[in-house]
């Protein structure tokens, strides 16, 4: 008997408080080394940094400026999704 270990299958931004609600998919170069790799890897430092900097990047774009940025997962089927709160 194998038990496989969850799998990233997506990374997306989510700002918490907002109405209507402000999110979406993460298409940056630290989103993409993200896909498909153990649920682990974000707890290492420099994927959650580089990740984090994407998002607040994002939510700059869009006019919001962010102090902090969660990294939190979100458990998808038999799988996990990376969301990026601030």
């Amino acid at each position: 008997l194998h038990a496989a270990s969850a799998k990233i299958r997506g990374v997306r931004v989510l700002a918490v408080g907002t109405k209507p609600s402000l999110g979406g998919p993460l298409n940056t170069q630290a989103a993409q080394k993200a896909q498909d790799k153990d649920v682990k890897y974000i707890r290492k430092k420099k994927p959650r940094q580089a990740l984090a900097h994407d998002a607040a990047r994002w939510f700059g774009s869009r006019g919001y400026v962010v102090d902090d940025v969660g990294v939190n997962t979100q458990t998808v089927g038999d799988d996990d999704l990376v969301v990026l709160s601030a």
